[in-house]
């Protein structure tokens, strides 16, 4: 009886151990997830990162045939033969994960080896703890029954619920620090606002491939068998145990330390990104309202010269209709076109800001000589800050001013459209250029990069032979 009851609680224990380490895994994971419909169902998800590694375990532990495969005939279980079996476990978590993200194999494998060496490390290090505590109260019991005060089915009785103890606290302290371990690196990846990514990952795993070595070092030499007994690494070292449980807290401290750091440097360079958007945009706040006060001067003086005109006007009409008087009052009245058109705002682009702004620009370009022509509307409907609009609109602009000022007038030129599509809004600016190559974004087109990573969007250009192309896509909001 007591055999069946053991069998039904090594499963329960195992679907336990095994759920909650998949649901681990799956919380960890939740760093991958993306607001909006696209990301998976939660049941759904869980479901695909605990049910294949319940049926790998559950195979494992209570399948003759599969543990006969990984660890021999007698079915001992030698620590050495667990390396490719937990090898096994990651993998297929690495299968569930990119399963659920497959766009993120990656960032999948990333967190994959860092759930992996987490476990490893605090397994081994109450590893250490454990035996040491529960092997002195075997000690004690096999002491007592050799000076014949505990009888031999007492013995067993009391191995028994020692074994039973042991399983019970050090599982359950396992998957306590395991979730205390994850829910603080899911904390540090959250301050950085996002997942490392090219370069990044590589460094990062480092701590996670050393701590997980150090796991399966333990592993090869934990335990083994000799003349069909088994024994345990820790049984000749004493002071073993206190060295793996440092060894073990300082990967722990590594993997965390690592990520902190690199959130930290993250969140430093993302503060630093949105203060030079700032500036970009107090300065075309200073531009605008210098362009408006330069247009309510012009206006203030055509409006002082009217009355000037207007008597112009009557005094040539007094004249009568001499053809020479009306074509001298056709050179006027053309000269007065003139003036109102150098006034007014060309385009009308939805937004008083890119009004001020394209207004500027259009008359820097007639002054040098430069043939310009664009068809922009300002998308009001995606939530894009007009401001924004403006860093990218003034920087692309004046490079583009400046690299037709190094060629000959003729050969001068600029080409803007903007149109958006959905909450897809897509800005491009050609240009006359001199020569081809590679171009080395300055602090402008590094401003607008940043804008463009605010809307979830990027810039790209192209150097061809005579002409500079720019692209800029933003991801506004709609509704």
């Amino acid at each position: 009886m007591m055999e069946v009851w053991k069998i039904i609680w090594d499963m329960v224990e195992d679907i336990l151990l095994f759920g909650v380490w998949g649901f681990l895994f799956y919380w960890l994971l939740g760093l991958l997830q993306e607001p909006g419909p696209g990301r998976k169902a939660g049941w759904r998800g869980l479901m695909i990162c605990i049910l294949p590694i319940l049926l790998w375990r559950g195979l494992l532990n209570h399948s003759l045939p599969v543990r006969e495969f990984f660890y021999g005939s007698d079915v001992l279980q030698k620590s050495s033969s667990t390396i490719h079996t937990n090898g096994i476990s990651l993998l297929i978590l690495f299968v569930c994960g990119s399963l659920l993200y497959r766009s993120k194999k990656g960032q999948v494998l990333y967190l994959t080896l860092a759930f992996g060496a987490f476990s490893e490390t605090i397994r081994f290090g109450l590893y250490g703890l454990a035996s040491r505590l529960f092997h002195g109260i075997l000690d004690r019991a096999c002491q007592r029954v050799n000076e014949g005060t505990m009888e031999t089915d007492a013995f067993y009785r009391t191995v028994y619920w020692v074994q039973f103890l042991w399983n019970t606290i050090y599982l359950t302290s396992f998957l306590i620090c395991l979730a205390l371990a994850v829910r603080q690196y899911r904390k540090s990846h959250r301050m950085a606002k996002r997942l490392p990514q090219g370069r990044e990952l590589a460094y990062l795993m480092v701590p996670s491939l050393i701590s997980l070595s150090f796991g399966f070092l333990m592993r090869s030499i934990l335990l083994w068998t000799l003349d069909g007994q088994l024994y345990s690494v820790f049984e000749d070292n004493e002071g073993l145990h206190l060295l793996t449980l440092v060894i073990c807290v300082l990967c722990a401290g590594m993997m965390l330390g690592s990520v902190q750091i690199w959130s930290r440097i993250v969140g430093e360079e993302r503060e630093k990104s949105e203060l030079l958007i700032y500036q970009g945009r107090v300065e075309s706040l200073e531009q605008y309202v210098e362009d408006l006060e330069q247009m309510q001067e012009g206006l203030k003086g055509m409006k002082h010269d009217l009355r000037n005109y207007m008597a112009d006007i009557q005094a040539l009409l007094s004249l009568g209709e001499d053809p020479q008087v009306q074509m001298e009052l056709g050179r006027y009245l053309k000269g007065m076109e003139r003036t109102l058109e150098e006034s007014d705002i060309f385009r009308r682009t939805g937004n008083p800001v890119t009004d001020v702004l394209l207004n500027r620009h259009l008359q820097q370009a007639r002054a040098l000589g430069i043939s310009a022509e664009w068809n922009f509307f300002f998308p009001g409907g995606l939530a894009i800050d007009p401001f924004d609009m403006s860093v990218i609109l003034n920087n692309g602009l004046n490079n583009a001013l400046e690299s037709c000022q190094r060629l000959p007038e003729g050969q001068r030129w600029i080409r803007m459209s903007g149109k958006g599509q959905g909450n897809m809004f897509l800005l491009e600016i050609r240009n006359a250029a001199e020569g081809a190559g590679r171009v080395i974004p300055g602090q402008g087109m590094k401003n607008m990069m940043r804008c463009a990573r605010k809307y979830q969007g990027h810039m790209e250009w192209e150097n061809g032979e005579g002409e500079f192309r720019l692209t800029v896509m933003l991801q506004g909001r709609t509704g």
